[in-house]
């Protein structure tokens, strides 16, 4: 469809995770027909064969001066983007059709912004695939996880200087009344948008997850596993049952917070 690009926020730091996202879209979604992008600072890509075309944005300004000049570099060519980051490599086929019809969705009720993976916002149902995404109920009910914006709204929301960190836990400080927000519901999510490590990615506070190291094992790239540290067995079990149930999600935040706090990765 015209008018639509998926482009991947990344940095030169992060350049460990460039070959694996580009092999898992040639593995796993080879028929894709969107223009790709992948935002870089003063790195070189292949773009012949890694299939995604450099936003070279200079010097590293924060994630969303970053962006929003890519978006700048864009011009107005796409009226929607699907925002990736990195790290979310696909581990099983890509169902484009469906992508397609999600697209045609928020074009039809001119959402702002649709959440696609782990959305934890089952309880506000509206159809068989979708449900609200509240900005008041929500930490996280606009994040940076794998999502299609509308692009014009998207810049409203990059705060010169913010890190993503920054606009995950500051996005309810945003004039966000007249925003439109809906997620895919989880077992939906789950199915149509399979990413490595659910919401998160590969890399979760700066180590690989486990799964991504698996990953990387499985798929010729063993040699860029010593580049980060890896998440320990415990923590990710944590994280994998609060992906699960929501009100374990409640005692396992404490506990990952405490982990946080002590700087604890076991």
């Amino acid at each position: 469809m015209e008018g639509f690009a998926i482009v991947v926020s990344s940095c030169d730091k992060s350049h460990d995770c460039w070959e694996p996202l580009f092999f898992s879209f040639k593995k796993y979604w080879p028929d894709c027909p969107f223009p790709k992008f992948i935002i870089t600072g003063a790195l070189d890509i292949d773009e012949g064969s890694s299939g995604f075309s450099s936003l070279k944005v200079g010097e590293d300004n924060g994630w969303a001066s970053n962006f929003d000049k890519a978006i700048q570099m864009l011009g107005d060519r796409f009226d929607y983007l699907m925002y990736l980051q990195e790290d979310f490599w696909l581990k099983s086929d890509f169902d484009t059709n469906f992508l397609v019809e999600q697209l045609s969705y928020c074009r039809q009720k001119n959402l702002d912004y649709l959440r696609l993976t782990f959305p934890w916002m089952d309880e506000f149902k509206i159809d068989e695939t979708h449900a609200l995404s509240p900005i008041s109920e929500r930490q996280y009910a606009v994040c940076l996880s794998a999502s299609i914006w509308k692009t014009a709204s998207l810049r409203k929301v990059l705060i010169p200087g913010w890190s993503g960190w920054d606009f995950e836990s500051k996005v309810q400080s945003l004039d966000l009344e007249s925003f439109s927000s809906e997620v895919l519901l989880s077992t939906v999510s789950r199915v149509k948008f399979p990413f490595i490590g659910l919401a998160c990615g590969a890399v979760r506070r700066g180590r690989w997850l486990r799964e991504a190291c698996r990953f990387l094992r499985k798929n010729g790239f063993s040699n860029l596993i010593p580049s980060r540290e890896k998440e320990g067995f415990i923590y990710t079990i944590i994280i994998f049952f609060m992906s699960l149930n929501k009100y374990f999600h409640i005692i396992g935040s404490r506990i990952v917070s405490f982990m946080h706090r002590h700087n604890l990765n076991f």
